[in-house]
């Protein structure tokens, strides 16, 4: 489903200058709340996330050069000790049969119904990660969690699967669409 784009770019919500258009339907995920939320997680960490792609950058370098990946000394203690993750949580015990796909409507439908354990909901490698297609995978996840997806027939789609993950690793990926305190925060936090 595609919303229609109404809303002008520039506008300021909950800190944060949001660069694209807003419709309606995109302004139910875009409250003042999450916008909040979104520019203090921003503000927190965008040093740290700076200088973690200043050591990947430095460490691609070494590799490039030759020197072979190994573990840091400073975790041999950790990694030698006797210790013991905490269980896997109940819901996500049995993944034998795990779906992967884009967060588009049409596909959640599709993987709700298809019997699988656990539809991971992929934000980067299978989706194309634009400002629409993100934030419309936001409702659609939402959507889906609520029980109340539709197809686009407006049938009210009554199977679901117990978990939905979103995926969303991209700490190098920085937005385009939202501006917090004069810079781009990392696309998994504001969406290109």
């Amino acid at each position: 489903m595609s919303y229609p784009m109404t809303g002008r770019p520039g506008v300021q919500i909950g800190g944060l200058e949001i660069r694209a258009d807003i419709s309606p339907a995109f302004a139910e995920i875009l409250t003042a709340d999450a916008c909040r939320f979104v520019a203090r997680l921003a503000g927190r960490f965008e040093s740290e996330r700076r200088r973690l792609l200043a050591v990947r950058a430095q460490r691609q370098l070494e590799i490039s050069s030759g020197v072979l990946p190994d573990f840091l000394q400073e975790t041999r203690e950790v990694r030698n000790g006797n210790w013991m993750a905490a269980p896997i949580p109940k819901d996500l015990a049995d993944r034998r049969v795990e779906i992967t796909g884009p967060p588009e409507r049409k596909m959640l439908i599709n993987a709700l119904n298809s019997g699988a354990s656990v539809y991971m909901s992929d934000f980067e490698d299978s989706n194309a990660p634009t400002w629409r297609n993100l934030i419309e995978g936001q409702i659609n996840l939402r959507d889906a969690i609520r029980r109340e997806i539709e197809a686009s027939r407006g049938q009210r789609d009554a199977r679901y699967i117990r978990n939905v993950i979103r995926l969303q690793r991209a700490l190098e990926i920085s937005g385009r669409a939202v501006l917090f305190a004069s810079f781009l925060p990392p696309a998994w936090l504001a969406a290109p």
